[in-house]
């Protein structure tokens, strides 16, 4: 779980040194791991920038640069483009072998990272 966490770490980092630094903010409504049909989805704690980074469409593609750098630092793939998204959030993700990172902007920025894995939940805290 901890390579998650720096997953969301280095895609912070990455955005920060994109976009001159936002403040970030730990979500404190964190779902906690969840069980369904013999698996696992635990999450990091989401990140939340009160920066709408994704306002100017200009910006689509550098923010999915900034985020490919971190990813495939992690073995994910490259996240494509800044689309815009369901409700009007501006999104784009990339998942392999269990591990989806997710970034949502409307007003507000969101990054998360979850990880599925089989199990049921049980040797997982909430802080992992």
């Amino acid at each position: 779980m901890a390579e998650a966490t720096r997953l969301l770490d280095d895609a912070q980092q990455a955005l920060d040194d994109e976009f001159d630094a936002p403040t970030w903010r730990e979500d404190p409504s964190n779902p906690a791991p969840k069980s369904a049909d013999g698996n696992c989805v635990w999450r990091v704690p989401s990140r939340i920038c009160d920066d709408y980074l994704a306002k100017d469409s200009a910006d689509d593609q550098r923010i999915a640069d900034a985020l490919n750098s971190a990813l495939v630092a992690h073995g994910l793939p490259k996240a494509p483009a800044v689309d815009g998204g369901t409700g009007g959030w501006a999104t784009t993700s990339s998942s392999a072998d269990g591990v989806t990172f997710e970034f949502r902007s409307k007003g507000v920025t969101e990054l998360s990272v979850s990880v599925a894995f089989a199990g049921d939940c049980t040797e997982v805290s909430d802080g992992a």
